[in-house]
């Protein structure tokens, strides 16, 4: 019955290797008893045209050469070595993609013959059991040394061994079993031909037991005489190397040969020629989605040159059109495959068909050429757009920068991915849209200096002229980051009186959201008199205060002038009673707060304000006690200094 042979390695490195395995005809394999042995491979095929040939690599035995049949399924008879004793098969796998090409690595257990010696009395009756099989007996000789003939795989390392004496007695112990030295490693020539231009590397993949059979990387060594070697990358069991020849060298072949340090039979010798055959054969594919016809999408070909052998052949002089303009960036990326990047057309062309011819071109003429035809898609043209700036109005200060959001649908009013969107600003300037996701888009808008006498909005059209939308955007004077000022007005504490001071208010923008902070101190002066019933004894009481808040506020409106602040705050309270019957004097301080409603208007340089508000400053002192707040409205104005 069939079973498979799992997996053994894939590459550790790179793009994630898709899984390979091997199914054998019959099973176990005997050395010296089976001739021969059918193969399966199942190796996933890449979605190429024309499929790219499978190589097949293994370090001991032989394979016949591989046929296909069907997709991924392939066929080969393997001859296994003539050498008995067992052993290791690993096959290397691979698709000739090119210098990526991705290799799996699969085992072949061997099961072998061979002698184990054992020790024991002269004389002495031998048995050997291994994997549930029993081999011997065998009689030790006069020197007490038998020679245990077993059939073993290799995975197995000891065997148990029952020696029973003349006298009838018995003893079971373990022994290891030797095998002789092979070869233990399989080299993969992924590069198998190069120009030694000084530009060309070939890769070459050693797979080997790995670390749990005592070979570590540092073991594995590469060496040539004719160019360079470097170890690219390691994992467990896999080493990659690249190979450079010597620039200019007359040589047509450069002899790689890679060992185990240590092991004489662990030698396995490759071959890269230094020229390159003629191209046959050419294979141009197109970008494998539809671009829309919107001059800025872009994306890539990719060109495998072939020669008659099926192999890639770099270094080639390759030129490719795309409805017979010549494309520019061609870039030979190993082993035959060439990269050329496409921008699409800005205007759809008829039925939407772009036409794409490859040449390859030798001395003598063009050699080789190819042609395929690729379909465009209509250019995406918005139905519906929504225009949101984060930050609304925008002062017209010259340097502040709002984000400017969009939200694009098409007819179905679905998101719209892939616009051609222009936005132009009559006032100020905005920067060209940037694409996120979901139809949505995004520009910075900076505002102008100064407020515009004509209103101020953005064009918005996308690059077919079949979308117009405008966009009106609100701006404000600039509400500086630093404003002083003087304000009087009126308070109605321990009674209605006049008030006096000075201000500095500190605006800010916080998400869109403008606040503020501010200091400021008002100066008020307080008066009663006081009679007794004869009205002939007359006290006249005086109070100064003067309270100083520390406030804060967020903008509930704002126009193109006008705003409206709502806050509150902290006041300190400084103040100084006197009254007449004694002609005593006390100062004192005391704590409150305040909340405030402040409406203001851009004029000149600055703002008028109009403020209504309610603090409570309390002060006591011995003898008086005073509150130097109340519901208050002030009026004022502050100037700009920066």
């Amino acid at each position: 019955m069939r079973t498979a042979v799992a997996l053994l390695m894939l590459l550790a490195w790179g793009p994630p290797a898709v899984a390979a395995s091997l199914e054998l005809d019959a099973e176990p394999i005997v050395l010296g008893k089976t001739e021969t042995v059918g193969v399966t491979l199942r190796v996933p095929e890449p979605a190429r045209t024309p499929r790219p040939a499978l190589r097949l690599v293994v370090n001991v035995g032989t394979f016949s050469e591989v046929t296909r049949q069907g997709p991924g399924v392939y066929r080969a008879v393997y001859t296994p070595p003539a050498t008995r004793f067992p052993q290791v098969a690993r096959v290397v796998v691979w698709h000739d993609t090119g210098p990526d090409a991705e290799l799996s690595a699969l085992t072949i257990p061997l099961s072998g013959t061979t002698r184990v010696e054992v020790r024991t009395r002269p004389r002495a009756q031998v048995r050997g059991t291994v994997g549930g099989r029993t081999f011997g007996p065998v009689r030790a000789g006069p020197h007490g040394l038998a020679l245990l003939p077993i059939e073993v795989s290799p995975d197995i390392h000891t065997l148990e061994v029952t020696t029973r004496q003349r006298d009838g007695a018995t003893a079971t112990h373990r022994v290891p079993i030797q095998v002789p030295p092979y070869n233990r490693i399989t080299v993969a020539l992924v590069t198998p031909a190069l120009l030694a231009d000084g530009r060309g590397r070939a890769r070459v993949d050693v797979f080997h037991p790995g670390a749990e059979e005592g070979v570590g990387a540092a073991l594995v060594q590469l060496r040539t005489e004719l160019g360079t070697i470097t170890r690219v990358a390691t994992s467990d069991g896999h080493e990659q190397f690249q190979y450079q020849p010597l620039t200019g060298t007359l040589e047509t072949e450069a002899r790689l040969q890679a060992r185990i340090e240590g092991e004489a039979a662990s030698v396995g010798t490759v071959r890269v020629a230094l020229s390159l055959p003629a191209p046959a054969q050419l294979v141009l594919h197109p970008p494998e989605t539809p671009l829309p016809a919107d001059g800025t999408s872009r994306a890539e070909l990719s060109l495998q040159v072939y020669s008659a052998s099926g192999s890639g052949l770099p270094a080639q002089h390759v030129e490719v059109w795309a409805n017979g303009q010549p494309l520019q960036g061609v870039t030979d990326a190993g082993s035959g495959l060439y990269r050329v990047p496409f921008v699409a057309p800005a205007f759809f062309p008829p039925g939407g068909l772009v036409r794409f011819e490859a040449t390859v071109s030798t001395p003598s003429g063009p050699s080789a050429r190819t042609e395929v035809r690729y379909q465009l898609r209509p250019p995406p043209i918005p139905r519906a757009l929504h225009a949101a700036l984060a930050q609304v109005p925008v002062p017209a200060d010259g340097s502040t920068r709002v984000r400017l959001a969009l939200d694009v649908r098409d007819a179905a009013g679905l998101p719209l991915d892939g616009a051609r969107l222009i936005v132009v600003a009559n006032q100020g300037a905005v920067s060209p849209p940037r694409a996120l996701a979901d139809g949505r888009y995004e520009s910075m808008y900076l505002a102008p200096s100064g407020l515009p006498e004509d209103p101020v909005e953005l064009t918005i059209t996308d690059a077919s002229g079949q979308f117009v939308q405008r966009v009106p955007v609100p701006l404000r004077a600039p509400p500086h980051r630093l404003l002083l000022g003087v304000r009087a007005g009126v308070v109605h504490g321990a009674q209605l009186g006049p008030r006096a001071g000075l201000e500095a208010w500190v605006p800010f923008a916080v998400r869109g959201h403008w606040w503020g902070l501010g200091l400021a101190a008002a100066a008020s002066r307080f008066q009663r008199n006081v009679q007794d019933t004869t009205g002939s004894l007359t006290s006249r009481s005086e109070a100064w205060a003067l309270p100083v808040s520390l406030r804060a506020g967020v903008e509930l409106f704002a126009s193109r002038r006008a705003s409206l602040v709502l806050g509150a705050g902290g006041t300190a309270t400084w103040a100084r009673f006197r009254t007449s019957l004694s002609d005593t004097r006390v100062e004192a301080m005391g704590l409150g707060g305040l909340g405030f409603l402040t409406a203001s208007y851009a004029l000149g340089p600055g703002q008028l304000f109009t403020e209504a508000s309610y603090v409570h400053a309390p002060v006591s002192a011995s003898g008086f006690r005073l509150d130097a707040g109340g519901p208050g409205l002030d009026v004022g104005y502050r100037i700009g200094v920066l």
